[in-house]
């Protein structure tokens, strides 16, 4: 699948961000949410930048994390950030359905 989607993580200013062991803690000042990344969804959304495309996002991460990233596997992690609101709302690009893990693991 190629996607020419530029995901954005929302801004900074109204997120706190610690690391704690392998886990990445992110909190949200304006609604008052906090959640806990593991390493591949913290890694996606560090790429979210506007800059990078869904396919050098996977590539960078398969990098970064030293495992394959599909951009199936991205695809997911940014309609679960998109539902937390740790995207920008990006309407003018429609996501496929999110691909249930259970689906993505048959693959």
């Amino acid at each position: 699948m190629q996607s020419t989607l530029l995901p954005r993580r929302v801004p900074s200013d109204r997120i706190i961000v610690r690391e704690i062991d392998s886990e990445t803690l992110l909190y949200d000042e304006r609604t008052h949410k906090a959640w806990c990344l593991n390493a591949s969804s913290a890694c996606i959304w560090r790429l979210c930048d506007g800059n990078h495309t869904v396919k050098q996002i996977a590539e960078t991460a398969s990098e970064e994390l030293g495992n394959s990233v599909s951009e199936d596997i991205v695809l997911v992690a940014l309609g679960e950030l998109r539902e937390k609101e740790l995207v920008d709302e990006m309407s003018q690009v429609v996501l496929p359905d999110v691909i249930s893990r259970r689906k993505m693991i048959s693959r």
